[in-house]
Formats: structure tokens, C-alpha cells, sequence
């Protein structure tokens, strides 16, 4: 079994998400309270709850420019219009720092229908690791 020698199926969830250099969230739709995996502030290189514990606090992350973008794609999945929710946009952080991250999700809805989470991951953009391997880091907008 691929959990053998490991602690718990957790531990082995959190080694794939570090190793991926991706996050796990859970935005729940009722209260706006977004839910980050442990890994977050290690995989991001940020400093705790950088991200936001609210939508309101993450949307005010992501640059004024990508901003209506993201909420969008967000909309569009809550309406159903779409089957996933997947954005790209930037995020600021508080250090001044600006990356390109990459949100992909799935709306659970409850037995009537209706959207209670969004469930899913964020990973730093495959063009921002692409630059920074590159030595051409995204400027900061």
C-alpha cells in the first residue's frame, strides 16, 4: 500500500500537495470562511494567514487588475454554468511579493441543490515556476 511507513493517509495527502507545490481550500458558500491546508503558508512561502481566512480577505489578495476575473470564474461555477471553477490570476502579498497562482475547484452542492463549498487547490502558475527557473521573475504590478 502507498501509505506504508507513513503515519496516516493525511501525512501522505500533505507530502503530495508539498511535493506538487500546491494548497488545498475550502470556501465555504454560507459564511465566506475559506478553510487552507496545513502546508499553505510553507508552500506559498508566506507569512500565516497571508492568504485570508475570509473570500473577502483572499479577493483582496489578488491584484486589483485580475480581480473581477477571479470572481467570475467563480460566479460562473456557483451558477453552474461551468462544470469546474478554474481561474489564473496574481496574488500580493503583505512582503510586497506577487505571484501567479493557478485555483481549480469543484461546487458541492446539498441535497436541494444548493452550492454550500467550493472545494479545491491552488498552485504557484506553471508560467511563474517557468520564469523563475529562467531567472525572469514576474514584476510586481
Amino acid at each position: 500500500m502507498a501509505f506504508e511507513g507513513m503515519a496516516s493517509q493525511e501525512e501522505w495527502w500533505q507530502l503530495a500537495l508539498r511535493a506538487s507545490q500546491m494548497v488545498a481550500w475550502d470556501l465555504n458558500l454560507e459564511t465566506g470562511e475559506i478553510e487552507w491546508s496545513s502546508n499553505t503558508e510553507n508552500s506559498f512561502k508566506s507569512s500565516p494567514g497571508s492568504l485570508g481566512r475570509t473570500f473577502e480577505d483572499a479577493l483582496a489578495n489578488v491584484h486589483p487588475d485580475d480581480r473581477e476575473l477571479a470572481v467570475r470564474a467563480l460566479e460562473r461555477a456557483v451558477a453552474g454554468e461551468t462544470q469546474r471553477y478554474e481561474a489564473e490570476f496574481r496574488v500580493r502579498y503583505s512582503d510586497g511579493k506577487t505571484l501567479w497562482v493557478y485555483d481549480q475547484g469543484e461546487v458541492q452542492r446539498n441535497n436541494v441543490g444548493k452550492p454550500v463549498h467550493l472545494i479545491g487547490c491552488r498552485l504557484i502558475s506553471p508560467l511563474a515556476s517557468r520564469q523563475r527557473r529562467q531567472g525572469n521573475a514576474l514584476s510586481p504590478a
